[in-house]
């Protein structure tokens, strides 16, 4: 059987490709119009992998979108790679190459962002502990600051004639 290549990460397609094999091989599972064998997309295959192991991939199942089908239109919300002229760059972005520069701003970010995918305590302490790791940020950079600028004037008041 001619089957077309699949499409995704190198890791889905390895773990798609055994589901797909096993599928074609060990079972007599058809879609209207050979639909099974032209399903090209591994996330299809993987996320019916349950199905496919207990013989169940029959209908009702989820049947594959057009775009997981080899030759199909694109997936929704992808768009083309257009060149882009003056672009300005989004606050994610931005927020992201300032707290690349400082590790501890970044691990205060991801316990915040986090928080937000929790409900009730757990949230709660997840916002807590961020806020609390970012009161003392800011008093440790103010202190490093501080005896910065304290170094600077003594360096400048020894240069007065």
């Amino acid at each position: 059987m001619n089957l077309p290549p699949l499409r995704g990460t190198p890791a889905q397609i390895k773990w798609a490709a055994t589901i797909r094999t096993n599928a074609l091989d060990n079972h007599a599972m058809r879609l209207p119009g050979d639909q099974l064998a032209s399903i090209d997309d591994a996330t299809w295959w993987i996320g019916n992998r349950d199905k496919i192991a207990n013989d169940t991939l029959a209908w009702p199942f989820k049947a594959p979108a057009p775009h997981q089908l080899a030759g199909g239109p694109p997936p929704p919300g992808n768009t083309p790679d257009l060149p882009v002229q003056g672009r300005k760059p989004h606050d994610a972005e931005l927020f992201a190459a300032s707290v690349s520069r400082h590790p501890v701003l970044a691990e205060i970010a991801l316990i915040a962002l986090l928080a937000r995918c929790y409900k009730g305590d757990m949230r709660d302490q997840m916002r807590q502990r961020a806020a609390d790791m970012l009161k003392d940020v800011r008093a440790e950079t103010q202190a490093a600051l501080d005896r910065d600028m304290d170094g600077i004037h003594r360096i400048l008041a020894s240069l007065r004639p």
